[in-house]
């Protein structure tokens, strides 16, 4: 299961993340912080909802091949299919949040956590994202993932 605390964050990252917390207090908006860093295999069972083993087996070859983890690789094939609906394109060391430099957060209402994309709650948590300094994957173009916050300018090709 992947950490909720902020302290698995890098310690730029954690120091970010608490500047969101209060942008979003001052803003008036209560936020839940519910992922932050997560395992490979945890990254591993995610990005295997819901695929084939055709699916599978190409992943673990361009772990393989492209970037030379074989490590990353096995652990893909080792954690064994998964149910469940698609909530990831990142592969196990694709995603920000393998090396604690990405945390997951809803808005929260009267302590009821707010998932509608029709919230407009989550405009204001992209702007406390940018005013703390981080970059929010609401503004994205190609994937757009609304509960995604990350270190500014950080590619994961250079971390893999």
């Amino acid at each position: 299961m992947a950490s909720r605390k902020i302290s698995d964050l890098t310690p730029e990252m954690q120091q970010k993340a608490v500047d969101f917390l209060q942008v979003a207090k001052q803003r008036g908006v209560d936020v839940l912080i519910y992922c932050t860093y997560r395992s490979p295999e945890e990254q591993a069972r995610l990005w295997r909802q819901p695929k084939s083993t055709a699916q599978v087996i190409r992943g673990s070859e361009l772990l393989r091949t492209k970037y030379g983890r074989d490590d990353l690789a096995d652990i893909l094939m080792s954690v064994g299919p998964q149910n469940g609906p698609k909530v990831t394109n990142a592969l196990p060391g694709q995603s920000l949040h393998n090396y604690g430099l990405a945390f997951d957060c809803v808005p929260m209402v009267g302590g009821k956590l707010q998932w509608s994309k029709r919230c407009e709650l989550w405009q204001v948590i992209g702007e406390c994202a940018e005013l703390a300094g981080l970059e929010w994957a609401g503004n994205w173009k190609t994937f757009v993932e609304f509960p995604h916050v990350q270190m500014p300018g950080v590619n994961w090709r250079n971390l893999i």
